[in-house]
């Protein structure tokens, strides 16, 4: 009787319902927070940078909890989704997180101009660059990790030993050592 080789597990996310509520919500008030706080940052005519509470800091942390938390839904769902529209949540959820993101990244470049503004260019788009590449890297670290096969069960066929040549040596199969 032979056993059939066993599929290894996929791996999957803690799906604890207490890690789950803690990792959204402090997600989502830190950005709404960062949002908020940006959206009070106003340059003074002599050219200083001071924090003055606007209206409009409200549609800002309103925007950071929101993003956040449909991010959180798309990446990270509560009920399994079918894997053919995976792709496609994920692209939504790192839409929603990364435009608001990305508008405050670009929002102090309003305050320079000219040739100044022209060398923060060239420097965001070094640094937007290496961190592409980097994060690449990382996600084919990740992939190559998540492809290896898992160690065989113990009554799996592929755990036994080699049996011996037909030469009798252990090993034949091996060229010479030089």
């Amino acid at each position: 009787m032979t056993q059939t080789p066993t599929v290894p597990e996929k791996r999957t996310v803690p799906t604890d319902r207490g890690f789950r509520l803690v990792l959204v919500v402090s997600t989502a008030v830190i950005f709404a927070a960062v949002f908020g706080w940006l959206a009070c940052i106003q340059r003074t005519e002599s050219g200083e940078v001071e924090f003055h509470w606007q209206s409009s800091a409200w549609l800002w942390i309103a925007v950071g909890l929101a993003s956040t938390v449909y991010f959180w839904r798309q990446i990270w769902p509560a009920q399994k989704v079918a894997p053919a529209g995976a792709i496609r949540r994920q692209i939504k959820g790192w839409a929603a997180l990364l435009i608001p993101s990305l508008m405050w990244t670009a929002y102090p470049l309003r305050f320079i101009s000219g040739q100044q503004l022209l060398n923060v260019a060239i420097g965001l788009a070094i640094a937007a660059t290496v961190l592409a590449c980097g994060g690449w890297m990382v996600y084919r670290l990740i992939q190559g990790f998540a492809g290896d096969e898992a160690p065989p069960v113990s009554g799996d066929a592929r755990s036994r030993p080699e049996p011996p040549s037909a030469s009798g040596k252990p090993d034949s199969h091996r060229p010479p050592a030089a």
